[in-house]
């Protein structure tokens, strides 16, 4: 990490969204939002449900449980299944767990410290996101590559064509 403080306080600002929560995602059904709901509220039954749902494969899911382990900057459940439940449903398209993946990717939790990555995911969810979203994933991207260079961001913009390629929109 720079000694920057400039860079501390754009880092810092990357913790503060950490993990997002779309809590009205398009797409889910009334079924899902009820077990997530559930499941948020400390319903352990709800939880295995969401846990089968994603071993299923389902984004949302996968998304919701990686989610639920995690607090603000905070991560409550295992960094690695969370890391790894946000992955799943990323590489699936799910917009909320890209940005996911690029904040684990930035703080180092669950993955180590990446930068590049971050960027990558931030990248690809800026290319599938409307509004707030959209805005989130921009901010994210651009902190994020205030920590590369500017060799590291051309690697990183083909990368996200590699995978802007192979991840449904």
């Amino acid at each position: 990490m720079h000694g920057n403080k400039s860079l501390v306080r754009q880092r810092n600002r990357l913790v503060s969204a950490v993990l997002v929560v779309l809590c009205g995602f398009v797409g889910l059904g009334q079924d899902i939002e009820m077990v997530i709901d559930s499941a948020r509220a400390g319903d352990q039954e709800a939880v295995n449900t969401l846990r089968a749902m994603a071993e299923q494969g389902n984004p949302d899911a996968q998304y919701y449980l990686g989610s639920l382990f995690a607090a603000g900057d905070e991560i409550l459940g295992d960094a690695v299944e969370v890391f790894s439940w946000n992955m799943s449903a990323a590489e699936q398209g799910h917009v909320g767990a890209m940005i996911n993946v690029g904040n684990l990717y930035a703080l180092g939790q669950g993955v180590p410290e990446d930068y590049k990555s971050a960027y990558v995911w931030f990248d690809l969810a800026a290319a599938r996101a409307t509004g707030e979203t959209l805005d989130l994933a921009v901010r994210n991207r651009e902190v994020s590559g205030e920590f590369l260079t500017d060799g590291e961001i051309e690697d990183a913009k083909e990368r996200f064509r590699v995978l802007d390629s192979r991840i449904p929109r």
